[in-house]
């Protein structure tokens, strides 16, 4: 009895207990499935927020990127020099300015009866078994109405005035903004610095007319004056490409003022200085546009636009500013001076040149008069050969002994 009351009687579960744990680890089971569904798909929508989140801060800071840099190039073209080029406005560029859509902007027209009929009768003009006189006939006159109506016909003209102006039809004018907006801003103050050089290396009174005399190439390279101007040529370049294709008149007279400008140096622009500035801005543009293969054709045709252009406005003022009856010609911009300081210059030289003249001995300037004298004494006779010179060398002999008379007439008269 006391081994039996004390050892213990194996408990045994019943199927009912059995059952309640099975169902209790099941529904633990489902719960941690759930759970792990559950945080499995709040991982998966976190890691897409972060994602987006992510995605939304790059486009950000790309944004801010390309406005960076959209300002850096605004400001690197803004004008240094406003007395000179006051008339050139840094707006509307055509290289970062706002693209407009051209279809979206573009009116709806509304339905014309006499386009609707010219229409039809063109497309039986092209059926090839009716081409009758008459129809033709019939199809100008519509076509010649409805321009009237809708003043197609002026914009006709309109078109070929621009493109008599500057030489370039509005696809060419395409094609250069195009070229304009896909170079980078080295290559356009590159472009402007190697005009810049060339000016200055193709003609040495280059270095007066910008005042940059005495001074060696490193110092030209790196001073204000370099650098300014050049900062000149690429906002003057910007202007025309963003304003030629809409407002060619806006252009033509902002052009004529900068030439108009320039007459106030105090050196006269010859047409040897035109023809050199042609030169140097067709020679060097941008890199992008010999990528193109009609881009350099076009570029020296809209430098030759605005060298004209600047060179009207020039000979205008010069024409304006001479004293009357001095005939200003497109040849020669400045046959006379414009004002009295730049003749009392002159007067000032010449007075000089002279007074340096007198200082020389006989032997550096007389044989320069005789070879002049002998010119106009074989001109005046009409005659050649050793005869005109024995005849010069008579005349000149019979010059010496009047000259030595009149010499000693004073010495003769003061002995009686």
């Amino acid at each position: 009895m006391g081994q039996s009351q004390g050892t213990p009687q194996p408990q045994t579960e019943s199927p009912q207990s059995k059952g309640g744990a099975f169902n209790a680890g099941r529904k633990v089971s489902e719960g941690g499935i759930v759970c792990a569904k559950v945080s499995s798909s709040s991982c998966i929508s976190s890691r897409n927020l972060r994602f987006t989140f992510q995605m939304q801060q790059q486009q950000q800071q790309q944004q801010q990127q390309q406005q960076k840099r959209r300002q850096s190039r605004s400001k690197s073209l803004e004008p240094n020099a406003a007395l000179e080029i006051s008339a050139i406005e840094h707006r509307k560029s055509s290289r970062y300015g706002l693209k407009t859509d051209l279809k979206k902007s573009r009116i709806q027209e509304l339905w014309n009866p006499e386009k609707a009929a010219a229409q039809l009768i063109g497309q039986q003009l092209q059926n090839p078994h009716s081409p009758h006189p008459a129809l033709q006939q019939a199809y100008a006159i519509r076509m010649k109405q409805f321009r009237n109506q809708s003043g197609g016909q002026n914009d006709l003209l309109e078109d070929k005035k621009k493109d008599a102006v500057t030489g370039l039809s509005a696809h060419q004018i395409q094609i250069l903004q195009k070229i304009w907006e896909r170079s980078p801003e080295s290559e356009i103050s590159d472009c402007a610095r190697n005009i810049m050089s060339h000016l200055l290396r193709s003609n040495a009174q280059m270095y007066q007319f910008f005042d940059l005399l005495g001074h060696s190439d490193r110092e030209i390279a790196n001073s204000p004056i370099f650098a300014r101007q050049s900062a000149n040529f690429a906002v003057l370049l910007d202007f025309v490409l963003a304003n030629l294709l809409e407002e060619v008149q806006k252009v033509c007279l902002a052009l004529q003022h900068l030439g108009a400008q320039h007459a106030r140096l105090r050196w006269p622009i010859e047409t040897h200085h035109w023809a050199l500035f042609c030169r140097c801005f067709e020679d060097n543009p941008p890199k992008e546009v010999f990528l193109n293969a009609e881009g350099h054709d076009l570029w020296k045709t809209m430098i030759n636009f605005i060298i004209v252009q600047m060179r009207v406005g020039y000979d205008r003022t010069i024409g304006a500013s001479s004293p009357a009856g001095s005939s200003v010609t497109a040849s020669s911009p400045r046959s006379a001076h414009t004002d009295g300081r730049l003749r009392a210059e002159r007067k000032r030289c010449q007075q000089r040149g002279r007074a340096l003249l007198r200082l020389l001995p006989d032997s550096a300037h007389t044989d320069g008069r005789l070879r002049a004298e002998r010119k106009a004494f074989v001109s005046s006779s009409g005659e050649s050969g050793r005869h005109v010179q024995t005849l010069w060398q008579r005349q000149k002999k019979q010059n010496n002994q009047q000259q030595a008379f009149e010499r000693t007439k004073p010495q003769r008269k003061a002995k009686e």
